[in-house]
């Protein structure tokens, strides 16, 4: 997690949500299962913020920022674009 959010702060990477993401300052893994995360001011929106797919969690060291790590409640069965989508359970949430 603290990788794929520090990623939008590094200038090389050319993030999209550079702007917004400049309002974090720090990053911190707490524990296993914890990420604090340091904003220069309060921000109630931080939630939303962070559900955007911009923010998708990746993979430490991943150069592939095309698919997420599938770490929600859901993993992706099937996508038919302008059909449906199907999801699974995903056994590790």
């Amino acid at each position: 997690v603290v990788f794929s959010m520090k990623r939008h702060l590094d200038p090389a990477v050319g993030s999209k949500v550079a702007k917004i993401a400049a309002q974090m300052t720090g990053f911190k893994a707490v524990d296993k299962s914890t990420v604090e995360i340091t904003l220069a001011d309060p921000n109630a929106d931080l939630p939303t913020i962070l559900a955007l797919h911009h923010f998708m969690i990746v993979a430490n060291g991943t150069t592939d920022f095309s698919k997420g790590n599938g770490t929600g409640a859901f993993v992706l069965q099937t996508f038919e674009p302008g059909v449906r989508s199907v999801v699974t359970k995903n056994k590790n949430y």
